[in-house]
């Protein structure tokens, strides 16, 4: 038996995308599983990307069905148990349960950033992040990463915890392990989101780590230009966040509307320093949109070296570039891959 411990079902992050894209690849596998559900988190206030406590309250109601599952005997020996995050106080109480009541079980977990990577939010709550951490990892039988650059940044912080025994062969690559993009899009004849110049859009949430001063950079040198900035949150209804350049348009749409406002683009820019796969550079691709990244973090190893940049005056020059006609090719359509989760069923040999 398979647990999949779902995710929050957040729809302005990848969350529906990857539960649609796991279920779909367990289903249609024919592998036996039983769901985890998350609850819905309240949506957040302006300038966060998750809702702290009701994130804390979606792993406590999952706490609770797992430990139901362990009282009533549903548990077995050979057990896997799927969490789509590491960051997830299950893995220690499985761990525990299952221990204290004699059921072998296997522990596998998806790592986004984490406290090893210093743009990441979590590294800044201060050392007792990485010793939890470290801890989930030797829980764990299996680290599911997204990059080489991520499973280096997690190694080397180990290495200096001497934590890292044991933690190269746990520690996977898998690249990126949903896409299905091409499923949420769709064409409508009318487009509300429309806007009635050319525009580049910025597709983060307002944040340092994710490149907020360089943006504000681009923003002032596109004011200069017939280029809107336009930046766009996927929670419908939030204010303007502090921050942003006075040039830049914020517009807040629900999923199909940011699809339909990213298609409109002149160009997709990213500035993150931190970040998982690119996420919503795969949705530029596929959605046929030229876009650019920073040579730096995950991106080398997604982005092809044509769409990247290295520095802001770069970055600029290249969007000016582009407006003024000499055009970015879009990156080729990609399609709906599965491969990336299977190698992880394969990992966890439940196929």
């Amino acid at each position: 038996m398979l647990w999949y411990v779902q995710l929050d079902q957040l729809p302005e992050r990848f969350n529906v995308q990857m539960h649609r894209e796991v279920m779909h690849v367990l289903e249609t596998r024919g592998i036996e599983y039983r769901c985890v559900y998350a609850c819905e988190p309240v949506q957040s206030g302006a300038g966060d990307f998750l809702n702290w406590p009701g994130r804390a309250k979606t792993c406590a109601l999952q706490n609770a069905a797992i430990a139901d599952a362990f009282a009533n005997r549903q548990v077995s020996d050979g057990d896997v148990f799927f969490f789509s995050d590491v960051w997830h106080p299950g893995v220690e109480a499985v761990r525990y349960m299952a221990g204290m009541m004699g059921i072998t079980v296997r522990i596998y977990a998806v790592q986004y950033a984490g406290a090893f990577d210093p743009n990441d939010a979590v590294a800044k709550l201060g050392e007792w992040a990485r010793l939890q951490e470290a801890a989930w990892y030797a829980m764990l039988d299996g680290v599911f990463v997204g990059s080489h650059w991520h499973r280096k940044t997690v190694l080397r912080g180990l290495v200096d915890m001497r934590q890292a025994q044991g933690m190269r062969e746990k520690i996977k690559v898998t690249g990126l392990v949903w896409r299905g993009i091409e499923d949420d899009y769709h064409a409508k004849t009318f487009n509300p989101y429309s806007r009635a110049g050319g525009y580049v859009l910025w597709p983060h949430r307002v944040c340092a780590e994710k490149g907020l001063g360089a943006w504000n950079q681009l923003c002032e040198v596109l004011s200069q230009w017939d280029v809107e900035p336009v930046a766009c949150s996927g929670r419908v209804g939030q204010g303007r966040p502090a921050g942003l350049h006075p040039a830049c348009a914020f517009i807040t749409a629900p999923k199909d509307g940011y699809y339909l406002l990213m298609k409109g683009a002149e160009m997709v820019v990213s500035t993150a320093h931190q970040e998982t796969w690119g996420y919503t550079l795969r949705e530029a691709e596929a959605l046929g949109v030229p876009y650019l990244a920073p040579r730096r973090a995950c991106y080398p190893e997604f982005v092809p070296a044509a769409n990247l940049y290295g520095t802001d005056a770069e970055l600029a020059r290249r969007v000016v570039a582009h407006h003024r006609g000499e055009r970015l090719v879009p990156v080729l359509k990609l399609e709906n891959d599965y491969r990336g989760f299977i190698a992880m069923l394969g990992q966890m040999q439940c196929v």
